[in-house]
């Protein structure tokens, strides 16, 4: 699958007129989508050198071990967890919808520096 296609559903979701969801909605799961492109990115990019990941803790695997390649990844990924699950479960939260966008760049910047890594 090609990952970008994920974000595609983030932006898919966000660009949507019907009346049903509401907007902090769409962008909670726009959040939550982009979070899951950065790591499977990051987790094929490990896979491509050798490493098996494993089936349960795979989120802090993941960004565990991107970090010997990238510290910057590492920490953008966990920033990404993060807003992931504030969005997710957080729900009684002050929602900011700069974080969508803030998402889609941390997304874009991970796959840049993971493609330059591969250079």
């Amino acid at each position: 699958m090609d990952l970008r296609q994920i974000g595609r559903v983030a932006r898919y979701l966000l660009d949507t007129s019907s009346a049903a969801p509401s907007r902090e909605a769409l962008e909670r799961s726009a959040v939550s989508r982009y979070y899951f492109e950065a790591h499977h990115e990051s987790r094929r990019f490990l896979e491509q050198r050798g490493h098996a990941i494993p089936r349960r803790g795979t989120d802090q695997f993941v960004t565990d071990r991107v970090a010997r390649y990238s510290a910057n990844v590492a920490a953008m990924l966990d920033a990404l967890f993060q807003r992931r699950n504030r969005a997710e479960y957080e729900i009684e939260d002050a929602w900011r919808s700069e974080v969508v966008a803030e998402a889609e760049r941390a997304v874009e910047e991970i796959r840049a520096t993971l493609a330059s890594l591969d250079s």
